[in-house]
């Protein structure tokens, strides 16, 4: 498990607003929510200016409501199309996911608390495509639940014609929800109308696209798999009809590119797992521009979601990011490629210097000649005790009477106290490891910045000459850290 940081968390007070005009070029978000705690419900908005995946580029900022339940956000100037998600904490907590926003939006957002689902209108410049977003989420996941279970479970190995009419079933499903975009078509604009349709088709299309991989990987003999891969290039849903700098902005169509593209090569190895070279070199040639950009990072970054077909293999991995750096246009992109850059093996590690529980310095200079383990934790994050759980009970046993390996461990709470009632619970660390701690900045420190760290734990490997020889992720168990520590050991100069 991770939890992700986001660069900026605003706690701004309530304030009663009305409906203000909005300057050119920003998004104003204004609302009330009516039947909610009097001033105890909080609204929190991620406002994604340039997108890139996830929570990578995105703000925060998180708002109570007055004593009427009126709340207001600005947002600064943009360009081009944005993405807004909505944080709604009252009862029940509701998310509403990927709202286009564009430059001088103005939107007002009415939230009526009922016994059942929660009603929201909206109003103001632009407001009819947050209402039909609205309407198009809540049919998506009305069919998700309802009717994928039915396409999921056909017999496909059955007939022909079980498969097809599975198909059907499918196509006709995503074919009403996409007709409530069409219907308003006139009054969005053409680029976000792209978008959201771009939007629906990645998140409808993957569940088949998932559906006949599934398949495959279930099929129990050669006759199967060649039915499952038969199907895979007979029933192919239409795809986007838009140009590449609009799909670079839709993340599910993104997630979608890249699970087809997966399961292709999935396929043509016959069910057996293939270098990242392969994954890399195929959305590299198939694709170009803006959206190449962003599948090339994507195939890069994820390392959960891509990783579990992929053979691990960290030098193919370097020389990708490498790559990347020179293929990759998009100016913002570069700047996170590069840092990635500095987590591949061979990388000086970052020259850090910080204060353990005796306020003595410990730098990545005095570690020279030591193997270690840099784990980066934060108190509350169960993915950090889990992965501290791990470690203990199957890793350190093996490397803990080794003189040449260490363990550094470094806690970016910002309260020492907390710090350090966590360092003795010894539920993210132990007493006797190499325990840092960041003076209070946190996650403001400048190592969060110089590798672009975004959830934690964040782990590495580093090797006798205070080189990286291994980033290690939350889908990497016992068995890959172990594996990693013995090389870098065995590699020492």
């Amino acid at each position: 498990m991770i939890i992700s940081f986001l660069p900026l968390l605003d706690y701004a007070q309530p304030a009663k607003i009305n409906m203000m005009h909005s300057r050119r070029g920003e998004v104003r978000i204004s609302g009330r929510i009516i039947g909610g705690r009097s001033g105890m419900d909080t609204v929190a908005i991620i406002f994604t200016k340039d997108f890139l995946l996830h929570n990578l580029g995105a703000t925060i900022v998180q708002k109570q409501t007055d004593s009427n339940g009126y709340f207001s956000f600005t947002f600064p100037t943009i360009d081009h199309p944005a993405k807004l998600t909505f944080l709604f904490y009252v009862s029940p907590k509701e998310n509403l996911e990927d709202y286009v926003a564009e430059p001088g939006d103005n939107i007002y957002i009415t939230l009526t608390k009922s016994a059942g689902d929660n009603v929201y209108a909206f109003s103001g410049k632009r407001s009819i495509k947050y209402a039909v977003r609205r309407k198009t989420e809540v049919a998506v996941r009305w069919w998700v639940y309802h009717r994928v279970d039915s396409v999921t479970n056909f017999d496909l190995y059955n007939s022909l014609g079980n498969a097809a009419n599975a198909f059907q079933d499918f196509q006709k499903g995503a074919g009403r929800i996409m007709q409530i975009l069409k219907k308003d078509k006139k009054n969005i604009s053409p680029e976000a109308y792209q978008l959201m349709g771009a939007d629906l088709i990645g998140q409808l299309q993957m569940n088949w696209q998932e559906t006949l991989r599934t398949k495959y990987i279930e099929a129990s003999n050669e006759h199967d798999k060649n039915w499952a891969t038969h199907l895979l290039s007979t029933y192919k849903p239409a795809l986007a009809n838009t140009n590449g700098s609009v799909l670079a902005l839709s993340e599910k169509y993104i997630r979608y590119t890249v699970a087809k593209a997966q399961t292709e090569l999935y396929i043509k190895s016959k069910g057996q797992k293939y270098g990242i070279r392969l994954l890399y070199n195929k959305l590299k040639s198939d694709y170009r521009g803006p959206f190449r950009d962003k599948l090339l990072t994507y195939c890069l970054l994820e390392h959960d979601e891509v990783k579990y077909q992929l053979i691990n293999d960290s030098d193919a991995t370097a020389a990708c990011i490498a790559d990347a750096c020179h293929t990759i246009k998009t100016p913002y992109i570069v700047k996170v490629i590069r840092k990635m850059n500095r987590l591949t093996r061979g990388s000086a590690v970052f020259n850090f210097s910080l204060p353990d529980t005796s306020g003595k310095l410990v730098s990545a200079k005095s570690l020279l000649g030591k193997v270690y383990l840099l784990d980066i934790w934060g108190t509350g994050c169960s993915g950090c005790a889990e992965f501290s759980e791990m470690f203990d009970s199957l890793v350190l046993p093996k490397y803990k009477d080794d003189t040449s390996f260490k363990i550094v461990s470094i806690c970016c709470d910002k309260d020492k106290k907390r710090w350090l009632k966590s360092l003795y619970s010894e539920r993210y660390t132990r007493r006797e490891f190499n325990n840092l701690y960041t003076s209070g900045l946190g996650i403001n420190h400048p190592i969060f910045s110089y590798y672009n760290i975004q959830g934690i734990p964040f782990i590495l490997v580093v090797d006798k000459r205070g080189k990286v020889f291994a980033n290690i992720t939350s889908a990497e168990g016992a068995d890959v850290v172990s594996h990693m520590i013995r090389d870098a050991l065995a590699n020492a100069p």
